[in-house]
Order: structure tokens, then C-alpha cells, then sequence
């Protein structure tokens, strides 16, 4: 099998959220197996431009460590932007087209949220509007989210909790309503476009 037949057939995982605590430990994770596994999937990191020198001792500690990371991109962009999220998700001349999205965005806690009770939700909004979208017209069908329990019941799945579940869940409701807002919504952009074109996972 030639050199890009071997890249078109391989894995290749969009990390949404690369900077945060949960998107390094992941990349750390990727950059534990080596280059010369032939299963191991290329990475792109897509941060904003504030996020690049987060990323710089992981990616350097692994060059130091004799593992270059040469199966790993990264691209600059907003949520909202269209055009990034796009060049995230296509090939190039190294790497194949995105095979999977992973994302590990969340919301941050806010003291100024949890006086006003304000709930906007600029990721799953995001996901709406511009990734989902993106994917569907790549025809990429797989994505991974980070989300969280809510006392919100899926349909089916109401009967099945306890009652001590249902009560833990009120409590982000209440101690933090805007991040709820948020991850309840990422949930719900996910299921919502689940049913024609994507996997929910």
C-alpha cells in the first residue's frame, strides 16, 4: 500500500478545546504512542490565537523526548469562524481529511453569571451554527462532546434515574446556571442533529 493511500485510509481526530486542561492530557495521550505505530491517528489542535503558548512545553517536551510530534497540526480560529473550522477539518498535503471530531470544550465558572443568572452559551451556539454545519457538509459523521448530567430527562431515559441522581443534578441548576445552560445545550445541539447525519456519541 503507498505512502498516501496509508494516509487516506488513516484516522484523523479534530481536538476542539486543545488548551484546556482535558485538551492536554488528551494530546499528552497522543503523544505517548509513537510515530512509527501505524494505527496511531493524526491530531489537529484547533485553539484560539491566545492559546498557541499553552501548548508549547507539551509539544516541545515530546520533541525532547525523541517522539516529534510530526502526526500533529495546529490551526487558529474562533468558534464562529466558518472559514477556520473548515481548514481544521480538510486535508492538505500532509494530512488526510478529519475522520472524527473530539471536543473537549466547556464552560468556565463565573461569579458575574451567578449574580446576574445570565446563560449565554457561545459554544453550543457554536455548534449550531458553524461546526455541525461544517461537518455536515464535509460529510464527516462522528463526533465525541464533553458534556454533563442535567436534570433535564431525555426522553426513555427519566425512569431510569434515581432520585438521589435527579437531586445531584439540580445542583449546578443552581450554583452555576450560565455553565449548565451551556453544557445542557452542547448536549442538545449534538442530539438535536443526530438523527440524519451524524453519530451520537
Amino acid at each position: 500500500m503507498t505512502a498516501r493511500r496509508q494516509q487516506d485510509r488513516a484516522q484523523h481526530i479534530l481536538l476542539l478545546g486543545a488548551s484546556g486542561v482535558s485538551g492536554l492530557a488528551f494530546i499528552q495521550e497522543h503523544l505517548s504512542i509513537p510515530d512509527t505505530e501505524p494505527t496511531k491517528p493524526y491530531l489537529t489542535l484547533y485553539i484560539r490565537g491566545s492559546g498557541r503558548s499553552k501548548l508549547t512545553p507539551v509539544l516541545a517536551s515530546a520533541t525532547n523526548n525523541d517522539t516529534p510530534a510530526n502526526k500533529i497540526r495546529i490551526v487558529e480560529g474562533g468558534l464562529t469562524d466558518a472559514n477556520a473550522i473548515r481548514t481544521a477539518l480538510s486535508a492538505d498535503g500532509n494530512f488526510p481529511k478529519v475522520t472524527v471530531v473530539i471536543s473537549v470544550l466547556g464552560a468556565y465558572m463565573s461569579f458575574y453569571y451567578f449574580l446576574t443568572r445570565t446563560k449565554p452559551t457561545p459554544i453550543s451556539d457554536a455548534m449550531n451554527s458553524t461546526i455541525i454545519p461544517a461537518m455536515r457538509e464535509m460529510d464527516i459523521k462522528r463526533i465525541f462532546v464533553l458534556s454533563t448530567p442535567s436534570a433535564f430527562p431525555v426522553p426513555g431515559e427519566s425512569k431510569r434515574k434515581s432520585w438521589g441522581w435527579y437531586f445531584s443534578s439540580l445542583i449546578p441548576i443552581v450554583a452555576v446556571p450560565q455553565a449548565n445552560a451551556e453544557m445542557k445545550g452542547i448536549a442538545h445541539a449534538i442530539m438535536d442533529n443526530s438523527s440524519s447525519s451524524l453519530e451520537r456519541k
